[in-house]
């Protein structure tokens, strides 16, 4: 059967039926991508930033470490990409708390 025979079948035929029903779950997968496609699209208002100290009495650092904040509508990212540690909050703040911990954390058990 062809699609145009497909589509002239009476409203109330089985098999068109089984195509409106397959349309509609198309439908919803792509009404899903299209929000993970809008949500991905969010691009984050990127700061430089430092570290200057930690939160440590064993641990002291002999200068600055350069940090990227990355900060998106409800979280902060602090990354430190040469070490591939990263901290995350819902503040810069936050984040670069986490951030120091992940980093203490490394050299602790390194």
């Amino acid at each position: 059967m062809t699609e145009s025979e497909v589509l002239q079948q009476p409203p109330g035929s089985h098999l068109y039926a089984r195509i409106e029903q397959r349309l509609g779950l198309l439908e919803n997968k792509f009404a899903g991508f299209r929000d993970n496609i809008a949500i991905s699209a969010e691009k984050p208002t990127v700061i430089p930033g430092a570290i200057h100290v930690l939160p440590s009495d064993e641990y002291v650092l002999n200068g600055s470490l350069n940090v990227i904040l990355e900060i998106y509508d409800d979280e902060v990212l602090a990354l430190l990409p040469e070490l591939k540690l990263y901290g995350e909050g819902e503040n810069e703040i936050e984040a670069l708390d986490d951030l120091k911990s992940e980093l203490l954390d490394l050299t602790e058990y390194s």
